[in-house]
């Protein structure tokens, strides 16, 4: 910015410009103009300039905002969610939960926001901002068994797939609670997937995650993913008679593998 507000006026200048800008990033993206956002705001285009140099200036204000909101949101999760106390998946949902409201309220223009803001000022607030939010996951992932350099280096690559997938699906029309599950089941997958490949080192097997075995028991009986179950005898919805088949994860206190058609 080229100036910051000081008294309450400036201050409310600065939130209808921005407010302004959002609003038809949604509908124009990158043609709209100064006169656009002024004539949307209310304001004059001088008004503008008294604060931004130009609506790159806007752009990059816009960005490191919406980062800082996000990451004041999460970092409260993860004060609310010991790591003693919370498993990885229970964690990473809750994550997920604040993460996805904060971009699906304007989903069209934070996804152009992410094309539009300046790489040299926005990557470094957000490659900041993954920092911090991995060293603090580490621990979550060090704890259900991951070796500490092992469990930064699956969090890496899931962060900014995180990031992806949020902002591909805000806007997509799907309700917030649908679109965390989706989000939440494709980033645990994910992260399962690299526990179950062998390529990772870990002190021990996490304790939600299990590996099922196709054709393991029944007719036709075959497993499509990793579950995670709550009783050794309860598997998903239909897990008995015919037809019974699994349908999602479920979390796991006994070592059973759950195979689908395991009655007929």
């Amino acid at each position: 910015m080229r100036k910051r507000p000081r008294q309450q006026r400036s201050s409310f200048t600065v939130e209808v410009i921005l407010e302004a800008t959002t609003q038809l990033l949604g509908t124009e993206g990158a043609a709209l103009t100064t006169n656009g956002i002024a004539e949307t705001a209310g304001v004059s285009v001088g008004s503008i300039y008294q604060y931004f140099g130009d609506k790159q200036a806007i752009f990059d204000e816009l960005a490191a905002r919406h980062l800082a909101a996000a990451e004041a949101q999460m970092v409260a999760v993860l004060d609310a969610h010991p790591v003693e106390a919370t498993d990885w998946p229970v964690v990473l949902r809750a994550v997920i939960a604040v993460a996805v409201p904060e971009n699906s309220s304007h989903g069209r223009a934070h996804g152009r926001l992410r094309e539009l803001a300046s790489p040299g000022v926005v990557g470094d607030l957000y490659a900041g901002l993954a920092d911090r939010l991995i060293a603090r996951l580490v621990a979550y992932l060090v704890a259900d068994g991951w070796m500490p350099d092992e469990a930064e280096a699956d969090l890496r690559p899931m962060f900014p797939a995180l990031d992806a997938q949020i902002h591909q699906f805000a806007g997509s029309g799907l309700d917030d609670d649908e679109l965390i599950a989706r989000i939440a089941a494709y980033t645990e997958r994910g992260v399962a997937g690299s526990a179950l490949s062998g390529r990772r080192r870990r002190l021990t097997r996490p304790s939600w995650l299990v590996a099922c075995a196709p054709r393991t028991s029944g007719i036709g009986a075959r497993c499509v993913a990793p579950f995670r179950i709550t009783q050794h005898d309860a598997c998903a919805p239909r897990t008995s008679g015919i037809g019974a088949r699994c349908v999602a994860p479920f979390r796991i206190t006994q070592h059973v593998a759950c195979a689908p058609r395991t009655h007929v």
